[in-house]
């Protein structure tokens, strides 16, 4: 294996007119690997050890394509929840292969119907901890009035 990765570099010592051609701005390393290397005897063992060398660069592609579809969710004045909720769909989504082959169950069917009466309840909640906060915040600046005193 050293051998022929040493041969390698010779060749490319000798050949130095391809690697002064390569920009990596325009050309793709992978594409460039595969003309040198793939199909020559020289190359049979270090070719599949560089392949997944090669793979290993590109192992976060999908961290980074999530990052790119968190961004084109933000909206202003959205909410994390709903944030949240749409990289659910989203993920289900893509998970079944489509919008067209997500699958309508009768389960489903019924939580929707009652996501009104949820969200309302949502919102009851909401407000009872803001007034809850209200009365906490009140108290506080009336005791730190009274330790001025």
């Amino acid at each position: 294996m050293l051998e022929s990765i040493g041969c390698y570099l010779w060749q490319t010592q000798q050949n130095h007119s391809e690697f002064k051609v390569f920009s990596p701005d325009t050309d793709r390393l992978d594409t460039f690997f595969y003309k040198n290397m793939e199909g020559s005897l020289h190359f049979a063992k270090p070719w599949p050890v560089t392949k997944k060398l090669l793979i290993l660069s590109h192992g976060q592609a999908t961290a980074e394509r999530g990052i790119s579809i968190n961004t084109q969710l933000l909206v202003e004045n959205l909410k994390a929840d709903s944030i949240v909720s749409q990289l659910i769909v989203y993920d289900g989504i893509s998970t079944a292969g489509g919008v067209y082959d997500v699958p309508v169950t009768k389960s489903m069917l019924s939580y929707v119907q009652g996501a009104r009466q949820r969200y309302f309840a949502h919102l009851e909640e909401q407000k009872k901890k803001a007034t809850h906060n209200t009365k906490l915040d009140a108290d506080n600046s009336k005791k730190q009035e009274a330790k001025k005193q």
